[in-house]
């Protein structure tokens, strides 16, 4: 694979309670090209994530994931102005199975399905001058209720609009110091500068009211990495900002399988399902100690769309204007990726990262326990080891799992 190099067109670093924004350009480029004859499009409704690839390896048929019972909202995008445009979508099945369905001509647009089950996606038709081009946000359709297997995570991004490539390691790898110079070289002149790259991180901005059981990941190295060498951290994150001293979950490395080409797939796993009730950010990293050097997979964003942006965070320590931050996300919006004859190879929004979860509440291996049995004082413990309050503080305590007495309390 040729050389590829990444042009940073809009950099924010996300603090302890707010987000600054800057930018920097290494050459004016078009930030998206000219738009075709017909175009369509819609936006990835908050509440959906994407399964990774099929089994078969096939990115263009993956499933989308969505819990049962919630409004899913979405934006129509048709060009050119003209264009008319119609949704068909899902409303329920009837009793051989088969789909009833509806259509609309809303530019805002809302669905859900009540039931679990795999319904189809819905699909935005435009048509102008003759022409006619559909989209689907997901080919194989969407698992209402259902978030995943063990070896089909959900993920942030879109996998049929992806392409994986891995061979960023001269700018992004962590532990080199090689990769760190030549990050602070494409840098130069931007309001950020000495860039110390300590691990890579994906936002999951809408993920909240679900169980965590496990994180994966795709990482690069070429060097042999065993389980010693890498970890995850979990992260509470609140829309614009993120709580570096608030993990969500603690998480065991579980397999680190080489898959060929200095490539390797990680998956993490929970000891629990950790209940989880907010935003988070996903941060892959060496483990304490360890002096591994890998770099993010990459989700390469051919078609890209400003109006649904992704972002790409560096796990780093730098200077913002000069001064020193602490080890926090550095965000890269839009960020696009050259090939080495300068031609455009796409836009990077995302690293190959993903969660497992259920929207359902896991109940093998876990006893529920009658709340008041115990000592009104005695501490209670979420399932991350942070103590939440005691056992007079159950009422005030959101629907989950913790832990007291060394027993598992289900609050429903």
């Amino acid at each position: 694979m040729s050389r590829i190099k990444i042009t940073f067109l809009a950099v924010g670093a996300i603090l302890g309670t707010s987000a600054a924004m800057g930018v920097t350009t290494l050459k004016p480029k078009a930030v998206q090209a000219a738009p075709k004859a017909l175009d369509v499009y819609y936006h990835t409704p908050e509440g959906v994530t994407f399964a990774g690839m099929d089994s078969n390896g096939d990115f263009s048929g993956d499933y989308a994931f969505a819990p049962a019972g919630k409004w899913l909202n979405t934006v129509a995008e048709a060009s050119p102005d003209g264009a008319e445009y119609s949704w068909l979508y899902p409303v329920s099945k009837n009793e051989y199975g088969v789909e009833k369905t509806s259509t609309s001509t809303a530019e805002k647009f809302q669905f859900r399905i009540k039931e679990k089950g795999l319904y189809s996606a819905p699909v935005l038709t435009a048509e102008y001058g003759g022409a006619k081009l559909s989209y689907s946000l997901a080919a194989d359709g969407i698992k209402y209720g259902e978030y995943g297997t063990w070896n089909n995570y959900a993920v942030n991004y879109q996998p049929g609009l992806t392409t994986i490539v891995g061979q960023a390691h001269e700018l992004l790898s962590t532990n080199d110091p090689t990769a760190t110079a030549y990050l602070n070289m494409v840098m130069a002149g931007g309001l950020f500068t000495d860039i110390s790259v300590y691990g890579f991180g994906e936002s999951f901005y809408d993920c909240g009211d679900f169980y965590l059981e496990a994180v994966n990941a795709m990482v690069y190295s070429e060097e042999n990495i065993t389980a010693g060498d890498i970890a995850v951290k979990v992260f509470l994150r609140e829309k614009t900002s993120v709580d570096y001293k608030t993990e969500l979950a603690q998480l065991e490395t579980d397999e680190v399988k080489p898959i060929g080409d200095n490539r390797y797939y990680v998956s993490f796993k929970c000891a629990e399902p950790v209940f989880i009730t907010s935003a988070m950010q996903v941060v892959v990293l060496p483990a304490e100690g360890s002096s591994a050097r890998f770099s993010p997979m990459m989700p390469l964003q051919k078609n890209y769309r400003s109006s649904n942006m992704g972002t790409a965070s560096l796990y780093a320590t730098f200077k913002f204007t000069g001064k020193k931050a602490s080890l926090q996300c550095l965000d890269f919006f839009g960020t696009e990726v050259t090939n080495e004859d300068d031609t455009s190879a796409g836009f990077l929004n995302h690293w190959a990262i993903g969660v497992k979860g259920s929207y359902e509440k896991p109940l093998s291996g876990v006893e529920g326990v009658i709340v008041g049995t115990s000592e009104v004082d005695a501490p209670v413990y979420n399932l991350g080891g942070v103590c939440v309050g005691s056992i007079d503080d159950m009422d005030r305590l959101p629907a989950g799992i913790y832990i007291s007495n060394g027993k598992k309390i289900i609050k429903r």
